[in-house]
């Protein structure tokens, strides 16, 4: 290995030139053979140069490292560990051992959300106060609370090829076709603390005139059935197809003004405005 490197200065090379020579199909990786040459530059030997030590075990794991690390990290919390390596002059295993088990550090995942102006978090807040407020005055049952929403189911469906491995002696050439344009559904779905709505498919785009059918022929036959109109209201988010007149007439005629949704209150006095953004408040997105 050391011979060949130096040689050709190419690890694929090397491990080319190990098979053909030795006939075999396992050739040492770039670390191990890395290893070997950085040692034999060093030592002038590939003999590990540790063995047959038995004196104390070396460790980066001292006093003086951990208060490096922690000042590191509290003054760069975004910096990674592969990049801080080389500024602290302490290995990766020993920084991660460092801030995992002596520092209590953890790494947390950036989470994603729509942004939020002033005024939308402002609406948000008065939402919730005025709900709150009905709650406790028995104005409204939140038990009698019909919530909806849809989701998006892909037809192709998902493979995260990082998790995705095949053992063997050869390769299998697996491949996994992904269409161009891939196919999904959208599935609509209600749900209240004294019922649910069985999921209604749609296999095209939702539209004013196709989610006030699915109203008319899928939800209210359902809840009509169940004796689920009366007393009870009706929630749906600000996606334009929910906003459209005829999906609030239908609403109207069943609910009169018991509606919860983005611009519900300017047609029907004591209907509530659901706030734009807003999806963390819908119980769909937890339970669903």
């Amino acid at each position: 290995m050391v011979l060949q490197y130096n040689t050709t200065q190419n690890y694929s090379e090397v491990q080319r030139r190990f098979k053909r020579k030795f006939n075999t199909k396992d050739a040492p990786n770039i670390r191990t053979i890395q290893r070997h040459y950085d040692n034999f530059v060093s030592t002038g030997s590939v003999q590990d140069h540790l063995r047959g030590n038995v004196g104390a075990e070396t460790t980066a794991i001292t006093e003086e490292n951990i208060q490096k690390v922690k000042d590191h990290f509290t003054a760069n919390p975004r910096a990674s560990i592969r990049q801080s390596a080389p500024v602290l002059g302490i290995s990766y295993s020993s920084i991660q051992r460092i801030l995992t088990k002596r520092i209590d550090f953890f790494a947390y995942k950036v989470s994603i959300h729509q942004p939020l102006a002033d005024f939308d978090k402002t609406r948000r807040n008065e939402f919730a106060n005025h709900l709150l407020a009905l709650f406790e005055s028995n104005e409204i049952d939140p038990t009698k609370i019909w919530f909806s929403d849809e989701a998006h189911f892909w037809l192709h469906g998902y493979v995260n090829k990082q998790n995705f491995r095949i053992w063997g002696s050869e390769n299998p050439h697996f491949v996994v076709e992904k269409p161009l344009h891939p196919k999904k559904v959208t599935v609509w779905m209600a749900i209240s603390g004294r019922g649910m709505i069985k999921p209604v498919i749609f296999e095209s785009t939702v539209t004013g005139e196709s989610y006030n059918n699915l109203l008319r022929t899928e939800f209210l036959p359902q809840v009509r059935r169940m004796n689920k109109i009366n007393g009870f209201w009706f929630m749906q988010d600000g996606a334009r197809p929910h906003r459209t007149d005829p999906v609030f007439q239908t609403l109207n005629q069943a609910f009169g003004s018991r509606i919860i949704g983005l611009g519900s209150s300017a047609g029907f006095p004591g209907a509530i405005d659901w706030p734009p953004y807003s999806p963390d408040l819908n119980p769909c997105d937890f339970w669903l």
